[in-house]
């Protein structure tokens, strides 16, 4: 059909130009191509179809890339599946909330008791030891004390043996210069003594009272007298006492008189 229109449309033509159909080329499919030589007949570049011909639609090309961009891997996750339980519904919000607080109060309670329980043990160990370390500091203190009271009375003997020998070469002092340079000797040594007692708090007293006080002082000897108003009275002072911060660490020693009635011819 296509045939026997364009021949009929040759012949019209070679009728009205003869010369303008001469370059005219036919394509394969008998439709008129463009004439040699000459470019396009439309600015677009394609061929306007005959009246009455139909154009089969052109197939859409897709151009891909020689090589495309590749696809960034995706991470798989794997979610646990979560068990499918048969039991009971879950328990709402405020059930959830009511059994943490129950759980939180019953802690507390339990926490309350021990700390409790844990403060009478304290207590109780604290008096124990507070009780243990008096006895302790008392024991020491006894025992440190006693260890002392019985140094300081031998040095104590010993300044009244050297009180002794000082009085004797005070006699002969005056005369004799060798009885006053002993005499000098044993008073400075007795000196020293009596500071290393003072440095203990140890000092030597002398009761003032004329009377015997038996808590304070010792009688070494008795003097018998006939006179009734020296009875108990201090007849002489053989030496001193010695107290430490009150303590009597040892006694005054001194001669009493005893009132004894006259004798009768």
């Amino acid at each position: 059909m296509i045939g026997n229109i364009f021949s009929s449309f040759q012949k019209d033509s070679s009728n009205e130009n003869p010369s303008e159909t001469s370059n005219i080329d036919l394509d394969d499919s008998g439709n008129p191509g463009n004439p040699s030589g000459t470019g396009p007949s439309t600015a677009s570049g394609t061929e306007k179809p005959f009246p009455g011909t139909e154009v089969p639609a052109a197939e859409e090309t897709v151009s891909t890339p020689e090589d495309p961009a590749p696809v960034p891997a995706t991470e798989e996750t794997t979610e646990p599946i979560p068990e499918t339980e048969t039991a009971d519904p879950a328990p709402s919000e405020h059930e959830i909330l009511k059994q943490a607080l129950d759980d939180i109060k019953s802690g507390l309670a339990t926490l309350q008791e021990s700390f409790d329980q844990k403060i009478k043990t304290d207590a109780k160990k604290n008096e124990q030891f507070d009780r243990l370390h008096d006895e302790l500091q008392d024991y020491r203190n006894g025992t440190f004390d006693k260890n002392i009271d019985a140094i300081a009375l031998e040095i104590i003997r010993l300044i009244d043996e050297l009180g002794n020998d000082a009085d004797f070469y005070q006699e002969t002092a005056e005369t004799d210069g060798t009885a006053k340079a002993l005499y000098k000797k044993t008073d400075d040594l007795r000196q020293e003594l009596l500071d290393i007692l003072y440095r203990q708090s140890i000092e030597p007293y002398q009761e003032k009272s004329e009377e015997l006080d038996s808590h304070r002082q010792t009688n070494v000897q008795t003097v018998t007298t006939e006179e009734a108003e020296k009875h108990r009275k201090i007849a002489e002072r053989v030496a001193d006492g010695y107290e430490k911060n009150g303590r009597v660490i040892r006694k005054e020693r001194v001669k009493v008189y005893r009132a004894v009635p006259p004798k009768t011819e």
